[in-house]
């Protein structure tokens, strides 16, 4: 597969689990691990749903990179950019990281996390409790559709670099990671995907909310999900 990403109104979606990161330099906050890398581009996304552009190209750097990174994500049409199979939806997340519409069979399982983490980074943890699985790389629970929503008190780039830098460091449990600096429902962003271990997609979203702190969107799926769960990820905004 070609190491092409395209996405319309979304962005690139991948891998599972959930480990709040405490803080820019600290640590990166995923939580999971699939055995494929992922290349990642938004553009504009849910401010123009309706219009299917190609939201950015990234070039892998490894074969498995490439791959991945085209079932990863797929191209939508702009008949389809409102979210997928959303019907009766939830709104979660908070005022310090914004908001995301979830179909109502998701649940918020931000209780199920650490405290401290959930504290640090204003997290909230929302899945499809469908999807549990036990992730090899966390040797835990975790759940391959699911999205978290965090606050870092850094500049969005630096974010994108601290978990660009992650991923390439554990290459046992991560394919080589893409990173493309983009638009996100009007904002500056820049976008972080990969794949690990336990065959799950992950996208980062690392968002512009001021010029010293971020909103971080962690997304992750399955070829079968990806484009669902990118959907809902698209319906962010601060507003609830």
């Amino acid at each position: 597969m070609k190491g092409i990403v395209k996405l319309i109104a979304i962005t690139v979606m991948s891998a599972l689990l959930v480990v709040g990161i405490m803080g820019c330099g600290s640590g990166a906050s995923s939580a999971s691990s699939a055995s494929s890398a992922s290349g990642a581009a938004v553009s504009s996304a849910a401010e123009s749903a309706s219009s299917a552009s190609e939201a950015g190209k990234a070039t892998t750097t490894s074969t498995t990179s490439s791959k991945s990174a085209s079932s990863a994500s797929q191209t939508t049409s702009s008949s389809s950019a409102s979210p997928a199979n959303l019907g009766q939806s939830q709104r979660f997340g908070s005022a310090k990281t914004g908001y995301v519409s979830v179909p109502s069979d998701w649940k918020d399982f931000t209780s199920k996390l650490d405290s401290r983490v959930v504290e640090a980074s204003a997290m909230t943890y929302l899945v499809d409790p469908t999807t549990e699985f036990t992730s090899s790389v966390e040797s835990h629970w975790a759940y391959s559709s699911s999205i978290t929503l965090e606050t870092f008190p850094c500049k969005y780039t630096d974010k994108a670099d601290e978990l660009l830098y992650k991923y390439r460091g554990e290459t046992d449990n991560y394919t080589t990671p893409d990173i493309q600096k983009t638009t996100f429902n009007g904002k500056n962003a820049s976008i972080v995907a990969c794949s690990s271990a336990d065959n799950v997609d992950i996208t980062n979203i690392a968002i512009e909310k001021d010029a010293n702190s971020c909103v971080l969107i962690t997304a992750w799926g399955t070829r079968s999900t990806d484009e669902a769960v990118l959907s809902y990820v698209a319906t962010w905004s601060m507003d609830k």
